[in-house]
């Protein structure tokens, strides 16, 4: 197995796998599966124009493409056992991620322009960019189960100098907002976005009266 660098594309994979990602490894069956999950119709473009050809040329493996129409869901899949053996070397968990309780790696949130790739990569694929009434710009928001990841995120923004809210606990899942204008265009501009879904909507909502 070849070894990698740890570089900014690394640290963006790592932080799609936290969001939409997953490794899945069943010995007796010899199955060692990397998959990365979202909306058919959604995430398309970003998952076969982006997030496919990220991953191919900087872990150096082949992903193929599955559709799941009953769910309108697509999937971008490797079965490869060296794959799953490197990105636990760096830090990620086989199975279920809330269980593992994962966060951001120490190698990316020591050093500023990893912790701005893994970001991003995590706000694509699991944050929410929408507007709220009597608003004109749009909002940022991050639900995750993972109390570690709410820790490390949170400071992230700090180093960053990203104010959020707090996290919220009043529903089933953990959530913590991006409100201040000046704030969602630091974010915009610091770390961004690679989601063509994030961009549209984010662009959309500047230019959005206010009703």
């Amino acid at each position: 197995m070849e070894m990698i660098e740890k570089t900014r594309n690394l640290a963006e994979i790592f932080g799609i796998m936290t969001g939409d990602g997953c490794i899945y490894v069943d010995k007796r069956r010899k199955v060692y599966q990397t998959t990365v999950s979202g909306h058919l119709s959604d995430d398309y473009e970003y998952l076969v124009n982006y997030v496919k050809p990220l991953f191919e040329q900087t872990l150096g493996f082949s992903f193929h493409i599955k559709r799941y129409k009953n769910f309108n869901g697509i999937a971008l899949l490797n079965q490869n056992r060296s794959l799953v053996f490197l990105l636990e070397n760096f830090g990620l968990k086989r199975g279920n991620k809330i269980n593992n309780n994962l966060g951001i790696p120490d190698w990316v949130s020591k050093n500023t322009d990893f912790m701005e790739a893994f970001l991003r990569g995590l706000i694509d694929t699991d944050g929410s960019v929408y507007c709220l009434p009597k608003r004109d710009h749009p909002c940022i928001s991050l639900k995750t189960k993972m109390p570690k990841l709410m820790v490390d995120f949170s400071g992230c923004m700090k180093v960053l100098g990203i104010r959020t809210t707090k996290w919220t606990f009043g529903s089933e899942t953990p959530q913590i907002y991006i409100y201040d204008r000046a704030m969602v265009k630091k974010f915009k501009k610091v770390v961004g976005f690679k989601n063509i879904k994030h961009i549209k909507r984010y662009e959309s909502f500047m230019k959005a009266p206010v009703v």
